[in-house]
């Protein structure tokens, strides 16, 4: 029997965080007595594969669109992503009957809907993946948006069978909305198994930071903290900075803010790099930074980027907040401040960084913890029982 994916497309092709949760959890799922299927109904890659099916990871795939890479057209773009649709629906009516469930992810509640009413229709159990609490996150600020976000963070739990949460927040939330609803709670999870190869010989010496350009006030921060540190020789190597994204005005507010450093010949800043090459840069890393945010934005996730680090074996910073600290212990398996600022990361992580013996216990424990929670294999099991039992 078949658990396939519905909702947002580009696997395998994109590399995004989605995109890496959406693999991991359906790889997670080999060797089981599940079939895990991912279809992806739109075309987003404008290359790859023309093929309509295929396997990566050991995952099926088939792309329902008529081209599988994204037109340059925009009336063959949206022919084909109709098409997309109507083929989805067919390729759904033909399986019916060997479709045990469904994990639906994406941010759209009249998406949902239409799934819902597919599940119903076709008669295959439906679960939703969810990983933030949208009406939470600030940059969605259009009325359209927030009125999907209020619907889908209110009213989701009515329209499906179950659902896989990410964090304690999101999961008490759940159950105070429908406590009959079934769960089960994956966190960020990563394959380990990524992590066994050589650190970069490339760049020696640094703390490192990686997310998106998205988060500018978060990389400034991480900028003023390396510049404190320097100031004040408790760290004498550099700062890495992964940034990926294509927002122009903030990588030009970026790029204004590292030449007025005047540590700027100490900023390695790395656009946009491919996913497979930053496992080896983590693990050159001395430090691994990832602030949060007292917000609720940052209480209810739980960054991919977390399970990451810890598979290599790397010392943690970060803030006492969420889920962060229902698996860490400060001083222990990672570093973490009381609160978001730089005063308090300063203050928190300069006497570990004077001792690269410290530093190295906590990466080893903060492994020990990410290989319990964090590792995909993990989740076979218990992700197997959760959906047959739906």
């Amino acid at each position: 029997m078949y658990t396939i994916h519905l909702g947002v497309s580009g696997f395998p092709q994109l590399n995004n965080a989605t995109i890496q949760r959406m693999r991991l959890t359906f790889k997670s799922l080999n060797n089981t007595s599940l079939t895990p299927l991912i279809i992806n109904k739109a075309s987003l890659a404008k290359t790859g594969s023309k093929q309509h099916a295929g396997r990566y990871n050991g995952i099926l795939y088939v792309n329902t669109a008529s081209d599988p890479s994204r037109p340059d057209s925009f009336i063959k773009r949206n022919l084909n992503k109709l098409s997309g649709i109507i083929f989805e629906f067919c390729f759904l009516y033909k399986k019916r009957k060997s479709i045990n469930s469904a994990i639906f992810y994406s941010a759209s509640f009249w998406e949902l809907l239409y799934y819902s009413l597919l599940s119903r229709l076709f008669s295959f159990k439906l679960t939703i993946q969810y990983v933030e609490y949208r009406s939470s996150i600030p940059s969605r600020k259009k009325l359209l948006l927030r009125l999907n976000d209020y619907l889908f963070d209110n009213y989701c739990f009515f329209y499906i069978d179950g659902i896989i949460v990410i964090s304690e927040f999101l999961k008490e939330r759940s159950l105070a909305k429908n406590k009959k609803l079934p769960f089960i709670k994956v966190s960020a999870v990563t394959d380990f198994n990524d992590f066994l190869i050589e650190p970069t010989k490339d760049h020696t010496d640094y703390l490192m930071y990686c997310g998106t350009i998205d988060y500018l006030p978060v990389i400034d921060l991480v900028m003023d903290l390396f510049e404190r540190l320097k100031d004040n020789k408790v760290y004498t190597g550099n700062l890495m900075l992964v940034i990926g994204g294509n927002n122009a005005a903030n990588f030009d507010t970026l790029d204004n803010r590292i030449k007025t450093s005047k540590f700027s010949s100490n900023i390695i800043l790395k656009r946009n790099v491919a996913h497979k090459t930053i496992p080896a840069l983590y693990l050159g890393a001395d430090l691994l930074l990832i602030p949060l945010r007292k917000t609720l934005q940052d209480i209810a996730r739980f960054p991919q980027k977390i399970s990451e680090y810890t598979a290599s074996k790397k010392a943690i910073l970060s803030t006492n907040v969420g889920d962060v600290g229902h698996y860490f212990k400060s001083g222990d398996s990672a570093i973490l401040a009381d609160e978001y600022s730089v005063d308090s990361y300063y203050d928190t992580v300069s006497k570990y960084l004077r001792s690269k013996e410290e530093m190295l216990r906590i990466g080893e424990n903060g492994y020990q913890v990410g290989m319990k929670n964090f590792n995909y294999l993990a989740y076979s099991v218990p992700l197997e029982s959760f959906l047959l039992k739906l």
